[in-house]
């Protein structure tokens, strides 16, 4: 779920597979923070942007996505080859929609139909939606970190609070993050899905003075799944699930538990209102 970058009342949803896609920030992020794109997993240089704009493109040609208009704006030179899809919600006046696809430069046109068949997969799940008001972007402090309080998670004993270091993880929801190194590694504050019962306890450890029961469930999308679980008096349950995309690294798999596992050992819960 993401913005209209020309204005921040309307948010959308757009539904992804990850075995196709990953999401990294965008080297061209701004307004103080990162903006997201997906990147193609096997196509290099196939770039969906959840974010464009208007600049000087010519009209290509219109299409049909998930029963919605859309037009497609095309830029080309010796360094570019760009798609602009632009929609126009109804009733939504002034307020259209822009994302940008990037093919890979020369590529051969079964590479580029895969890239955009791939891309338009995506942008045919596009819903407007009316949600209210995002919780507020957390400040980074002096000291390159970020305190991140949840307290309307419904997945979760709320409300608590961690804090991670903002060089080492992007915020994508308000309750998801990402690293920013393209390595496939998320944790989700407030994950949606119980899946605590799906794998025996494979350990304990103690982080932040807390004794967090750990599962591990290997995922043949993602790669595999670290779920970190604890329960506080009043039986108030909290949980993070560590998502890993599929890597042959046990390096890559190692720092990723190591930063998530740095967050969660900040993990304070708030008293409830």
């Amino acid at each position: 779920m993401g913005e209209n970058a020309y204005n921040v009342s309307r948010w959308f949803h757009l539904t992804y597979w990850n075995a196709i896609w990953t999401v990294e920030p965008s080297p061209d992020s701004g307004y103080g923070q990162a903006e997201l794109r997906l990147v193609h997993r096997t196509i290099p240089g196939c770039i969906l942007g959840l974010r464009g704009g208007p600049r000087d493109l010519a009209f290509s040609h219109s299409t049909n996505l998930g029963s919605r208009d859309w037009g497609v704006y095309e830029l080309k030179t010796d360094n570019l080859d760009i798609w602009s899809y632009t929609t126009w919600p109804e009733g939504w006046k002034d307020t259209p929609f822009f994302f940008d696809l990037r093919f890979p430069l020369h590529a051969a046109d079964d590479v580029r139909q895969a890239c955009q068949a791939d891309a338009e997969a995506v942008l045919t799940t596009f819903r407007p939606t009316e949600t209210l008001t995002p919780t507020a972007l957390p400040v980074m402090d002096a000291s390159g970190y970020v305190t991140l309080a949840l307290s309307a998670a419904p997945q979760a004993a709320t409300p608590f609070q961690v804090r991670y270091a903002a060089e080492a993880w992007n915020l994508a929801t308000y309750d998801v993050l990402i690293e920013p190194r393209g390595s496939g590694c998320s944790l989700w504050l407030a994950p949606a899905l119980d899946r605590s019962d799906s794998a025996p306890v494979s350990e304990e450890i103690e982080l932040g003075g807390y004794v967090w029961e750990v599962r591990v469930l290997p995922d043949p999308v993602l790669g595999g799944i670290v779920i970190y679980e604890t329960r506080l008096e009043g039986d108030r349950d909290y949980r993070f699930h560590l998502y890993l995309a599929y890597t042959e690294s046990d390096q890559l798999v190692t720092d990723c538990r190591s930063r998530a596992e740095a967050v969660i050992a900040t993990f304070q819960p708030l008293a409830v209102p």
